[in-house]
């Protein structure tokens, strides 16, 4: 779950359009809510998010890369590291 929220919030973070990031949003807090975790691991991801979507990514085409941003984000160690961190004292999400 937790990973999911990471995705559906940074996707939301890194879209120009309304619609788009609105649901992206909405998605992420259905995650929150279904999830067992402290409301401090979403804020520490917050963070986490917002790191990532600073990192300078290149390829074989200009781009700022925001959706690979994510998506490397919400299967990445440091996302890992502050599940554990949080779920340690909590039930399985």
């Amino acid at each position: 779950m937790f990973s999911n929220w990471l995705l559906n919030r940074c996707a939301g973070k890194v879209s120009s359009d309304k619609a788009f990031t609105d649901d992206a949003f909405k998605s992420a807090s259905v995650w929150l809510e279904a999830s067992h975790l402290p409301v401090d691991a979403f804020s520490e991801g917050d963070r986490l998010i917002d790191d990532y979507l600073k990192m300078d990514l290149t390829g074989s085409i200009a781009g700022n890369f925001g959706m690979l941003k994510c998506t490397l984000l919400s299967q990445c160690q440091d996302a890992e590291t502050v599940y554990r961190k949080y779920s340690a004292s909590h039930e399985p999400d």
